[in-house]
């Protein structure tokens, strides 16, 4: 059953303007975990109210908001000639110091989270605080903002890098020099790298207006700057999630598939194994039940642990209702795979992938090496769905 929640206004000031969001939250409880969700370049907390909303149902109480200066239709003061992605890093800090006066939320699970602009600016803030943000997720973080600023073209803007204009116009915004002069000398990863918490990246790999190698640098960044964790499988905490097909703004089945791996990572489970599946035919016949579907398949698993085939004979069973509307009464995938671990070690994976209609559930037997710590794990399967065949993730906890 879902909890219900209510919605209510806040507002908070930094240097003399007005901040002004929602927060979302469950009608009882207190301790709750608090996320604070920052907007995208141009937007608003309108844009960013839904994951709000899908948070509080799961027991958290988040927050949006206006950056100052920061949308086209803004409830917050402030010009966007003032607007930098600095002014935004404190816009968010402002928030942070606001929630933390909230007698129902425990600041010890403090979580950031971004989109666009409002990932890099979460990531910045991340850097700022450390310890005190327990968790980091950055949906398509704009990390390209600085190198666009130094060729001279920032989405619709563009203009002499050496001699920058007081105002810069930018389709329907109007930015003012200090937005591009700020960061001509900024490496976004020096600003990231401190931060040495869990991070979770999402980001599509049709992305046109910031390339995902941005989000694979920013990895590369967190990693370097920390020490393995100890874990058999290491590193599990700073997670890139690669959504295949998907661009800049994830839309519909791509939004699905990245606020199951949000759900995941707020749950202190990461991401093990990544496999990609590869349909290779079906058959559909009636039973004295209803129907039975055999999509026989293929594909490779891939990701920081593992590299395999599937082996042939791969196969998902369905057993569906009677009638022309599909309806999954229930499935079973049962496969194995063959590779190597990161060790190098030769490694053969057992899967059995179960869903009776209320979500799949693996179990997951590897033969050897570190990826045995996935036998007796608590697991769970997020599906990337195409028409291919879907990518299946999964995910245990940490530690």
């Amino acid at each position: 059953m879902k909890n219900k929640i209510i919605i209510e206004d806040f507002s908070c000031q930094r240097g003399g303007l007005t901040i002004r969001g929602k927060v979302a939250r469950p009608a009882e409880g207190t301790n709750l975990t608090p996320i604070i969700v920052s907007h995208g370049f141009m937007g608003n907390y309108k844009g960013t109210l839904p994951y709000c909303k899908i948070f509080a149902r799961w027991g958290f109480a988040a927050y949006c908001f206006d950056f100052n200066g920061g949308g086209i239709k803004s409830s917050s003061e402030g010009k966007s000639t003032d607007m930098t992605v600095f002014t935004e890093a404190d816009d968010l800090e402002a928030v942070i110091d606001f929630v933390s006066t909230e007698d129902f939320v425990d600041m010890t699970k403090l979580t950031l989270m971004g989109c666009s602009q409002g990932g890099f600016v979460s990531g910045i803030v991340a850097g700022r605080l450390k310890d005190r943000v327990h968790r980091l997720i950055m949906f398509y973080p704009a990390l390209c903002i600085p190198d666009d600023a130094r060729r001279g073209q920032m989405i619709m803007a563009k203009f002499d890098p050496a001699d920058i204009p007081e105002t810069v116009k930018c389709g329907p915004m109007l930015l003012g020099r200090c937005y591009p002069a700020s960061v001509l000398d900024v490496d976004p990863y020096e600003l990231l790298a401190p931060y040495q918490g869990p991070v979770c990246i999402i980001h599509g790999d049709a992305d046109d207006l910031v390339k995902i190698s941005y989000s694979v640098k920013a990895i590369d960044a967190y990693k370097a700057a920390r020490p393995a964790d100890g874990a058999a499988l290491p590193y599990g905490d700073v997670q890139l999630h690669t959504i295949r097909g998907a661009g800049h703004g994830f839309k519909r089945i791509y939004d699905v598939t990245a606020v199951a791996i949000v759900r995941e990572f707020l749950h202190d489970r990461f991401c093990a194994m990544e496999i990609d599946v590869a349909l290779t035919g079906h058959t559909l016949t009636k039973t004295a039940t209803g129907r039975h579907l055999s999509l026989p398949f293929g594909g490779k698993a891939v990701g920081p642990y593992f590299t395999g085939d599937i082996a042939p004979g791969a196969s998902d069973e369905q057993d569906l209702a009677p009638g022309l509307k599909y309806k999954l009464l229930y499935a079973c995938a049962s496969y194995t795979i063959h590779g190597k671990d990161y060790k190098d070690t030769d490694v053969t994976i057992s899967i059995k992938n179960e869903n009776n209609g209320r979500g799949w559930r693996p179990n997951v037997t590897a033969s050897a090496g570190p990826l045995t710590c996935l036998n007796d794990a608590d697991k769970r399967a997020v599906l990337e769905n195409r028409k291919q065949g879907p990518v299946v993730r999964i995910f245990m906890p940490k530690g």
